[in-house]
C-alpha cells in the first residue's frame, strides 16, 4: 500500500496542495515559479537526450539522472545500474513530490521528527550557555542595560528572519538553503552571480561558527582546569590542545555513528535544558517541612550581586567609546553571535519526514525555545 501512494507521488497529475500548507510552486530552470496547476498540462512527447530535461508548455523541470521514485518518462538511460533507494527511507509521498519538482534525487534517510529537527536548532544555537559565557563585550560597551535590551531586539529581529526563512523552505525543502533560495527567487540575470557569493559566505559562515563553537569548548575546559589548578595558567596553545578532542569527537559520530545522529540530539536537548535549570535553579532541601523539600532558589538571584533596577535595565554605562550609539552598535555583537543558526532545521530538510511542514514549525519554535532560555 505505501509503494502504491509512492508510485502515485510519481505520477505527472499533482495533487492539490494540503490544508494549511505554504503555496508550493512549481519551479522552472530560469527565474520563475509556475503554480501546482501548471503543472498538470499535458508534457510533450519530444525529449532532448542525455541532458535530462523534459519539456513542459510553460518551461523545464530539471530531472536528476537515475533516481528510484521518478516515472518512465522522466528516467535517462544512462546510470540505471545504481541500486534504488529503499522505499521506507524516501519519505512521504509528499516528500517524493517535492524533490521530483525541485529535480532531485533523494540520497538521504529521512530520519528526523519534529522533535529531534527542535533538538537540532536548539543544539546548534546553544543560546543561554553563549549569552553567559560571551558577555563581555557588551557589558564593558554598555553595561547591563545593553546587554538586555541588544538581546531583546536581536531576539525579535531574528524571529523576523526566521519566518521568512520559514516560508522558503516550506515552498521549497532543500538542504541547500540560502543559495538555492536566491538561484530560485531572484531574476535571472542575477540568479548566478547572487547564488554563487550567497553560497560562499554561508560556506564560510558556517566554517567560522563551527570553529568558534570548538575554540570556546575548548576554552571552557582550560578555564575549568584553572579554577582548581590556578598554579598551571592560560596558556593558548592548551586551548587547541582541548579543542583536537572535541572536534574529532565531532567527526567520529558524523561519519560512523549518523544512524545515531537523531537520537543522540534527542538526549542532548534533555540535557541541555536541565542544564539550564541547575544553572538557574537548584533544590533546596529545607529541614521543617515536605514543602520546603521541593523549594527552587534561584542560583544566579541568590549568588550573584544585586544591582539597582534602573541601572540594570535603563542606565548605559559607555566606558570606551565616543558615543552611547557606537557603544551600542559595538556591544550588540554579543546577543547577535548568541542568535546564530536560526537555518539550522532547514539544513536537514532531505532528512526529515514531510519537510515542507516540519521544517518550518521546528525552525520556529526551536528559536522561541532558545530565544526564551537565554532570555532566563
Amino acid at each position: 500500500m505505501h509503494e502504491d501512494s509512492i508510485q502515485k507521488a510519481s505520477s505527472i497529475e499533482v495533487a492539490e496542495r494540503r490544508k494549511g500548507s505554504f503555496l508550493r510552486p512549481i519551479t522552472t530552470r530560469g527565474d520563475s515559479f509556475l503554480d501546482e496547476r501548471d503543472a498538470t498540462r499535458k508534457l510533450d512527447d519530444t525529449s532532448r537526450p542525455g541532458l535530462g530535461l523534459t519539456r513542459l508548455s510553460s518551461g523545464r523541470i530539471p530531472l536528476s539522472r537515475g533516481s528510484s521514485y521518478q516515472p518512465d518518462w522522466a528516467q535517462d538511460s544512462e546510470d540505471m545500474s545504481a541500486p534504488p533507494v529503499p522505499v521506507q527511507e524516501l519519505g512521504s509521498p509528499e516528500d517524493l513530490k517535492d524533490m521530483l519538482r525541485m529535480g532531485r534525487t533523494q540520497e538521504m534517510r529521512r530520519v528526523f521528527r519534529q522533535f529531534s529537527l527542535i533538538s537540532f536548532g536548539c543544539l546548534s544555537q546553544c543560546t543561554w550557555q553563549f549569552i553567559l559565557l560571551n558577555n563581555d563585550q557588551a557589558l564593558e560597551a554598555g553595561g547591563c542595560a545593553l546587554l538586555f535590551w541588544s538581546y531583546v531586539w536581536s531576539f525579535v529581529g531574528s524571529m523576523f528572519i526566521t519566518a521568512s526563512l520559514a516560508e522558503m523552505a516550506s515552498m521549497t525543502p532543500s538542504s541547500a538553503g540560502q543559495y538555492f533560495w536566491v538561484s530560485e527567487f531572484s531574476s535571472r540575470r542575477w540568479q548566478q552571480f547572487l547564488s554563487y557569493v550567497t553560497g560562499w559566505m554561508t560556506i564560510l559562515g558556517y566554517q567560522c561558527g563551527n570553529a568558534s563553537g570548538l575554540f570556546l569548548t575548548g576554552s571552557l575546559i582550560q578555564s575549568m582546569i584553572t579554577i582548581y589548578r590556578p598554579a598551571n595558567g592560560e596558556l593558548m596553545w592548551q586551548t587547541i590542545v582541548f579543542m583536537l578532542p572535541c572536534l574529532a569527537i565531532v567527526v567520529l559520530i558524523n561519519l560512523y555513528g549518523s544512524h545515531t545522529i537523531a537520537m543522540l540530539q534527542n538526549v542532548s536537548m534533555s540535557l541541555h535544558i536541565l542544564a539550564l535549570i541547575a544553572i538557574i535553579g537548584r533544590l533546596n532541601p529545607g529541614h521543617a517541612h515536605l514543602a520546603d523539600a521541593n523549594r527552587i532558589q534561584a542560583i544566579l538571584g541568590v549568588l550573584s550581586p544585586h544591582i539597582p533596577l534602573r541601572r540594570a535595565f535603563l542606565q548605559f554605562e559607555n566606558t570606551e567609546w565616543p558615543s552611547t550609539v557606537l557603544a551600542v552598535l559595538a556591544g550588540q555583537t554579543n546577543a547577535n553571535f548568541s542568535l546564530f543558526y536560526v537555518d539550522a532545521p532547514m539544513r536537514l530538510s532531505e532528512e526529515a519526514q514531510d519537510a515542507a511542514v516540519a521544517v518550518p514549525k521546528a525552525a520556529m519554535r526551536s528559536q522561541l525555545i532558545s530565544g526564551f532560555c537565554g532570555l532566563l
